[in-house]
């Protein structure tokens, strides 16, 4: 079965426990830390999904990151499970996975705006509250500058794109021209 597809099991697992408990935002970035900590380079990677590694060294180093990163309840018993299961090596997975569920339940939603030239700070909390006002969900934005779009605003919502750029102006009457 495809990691991915494990990994949001899991994920859904624990979203919706973090969800009876009242504490979906504080999993999401507790979660997230976790796997920035343990999972962060190759190395590390490695020692979590070698088969070669009994799992009595894995639960005591996992006991270590439990200890100094003062982790408990609901988290350090999920954590404990991950690597009963053999499965802590997906969490990368797993915690990209809860948070796309974490945003859906909190309703945000992040956008990546892409124009020519950086916003400024009041510009781009006009855009924010106008997507808000359009969408009915918290923005957060992401902001990338590419000059080649010459000037206007791309605006991609998830799997949404709006080209409001000059350069997508001219390829779309480009196509219209060329029939």
């Amino acid at each position: 079965m495809n990691e991915e597809i494990i990994a949001s099991r899991y994920a859904k697992a624990f979203f919706d426990m973090a969800v009876k408990q009242g504490n979906v935002e504080e999993m999401d970035g507790a979660l997230d830390q976790v796997a920035r900590a343990t999972l962060g380079d190759e190395q590390l990677q490695e020692f979590w999904s070698s088969p070669a590694i009994e799992r009595s060294e894995k639960r005591s180093v996992l006991d270590n990151v439990i200890r100094s990163a003062g982790i408990g309840g609901g988290l350090e018993a999920y954590l404990r499970l991950l690597v009963e299961k053999g499965r802590f090596h997906l969490l990368n997975y797993i915690a990209r996975a809860f948070r796309e569920l974490a945003r859906e339940h909190l309703n945000r939603a992040t956008v990546k705006l892409t124009t020519a030239r950086p916003l400024s700070a009041e510009q781009l909390e006009k855009v924010r509250r106008g997507l808000q006002h359009k969408t009915g969900r918290t923005i957060e934005i992401a902001q990338e500058h590419d000059p080649g779009i010459l000037s206007g605003i791309v605006v991609r919502i998830e799997n949404t794109v709006f080209d409001g750029s000059v350069r997508g102006r001219l390829q779309r009457l480009e196509r219209e021209l060329a029939g």
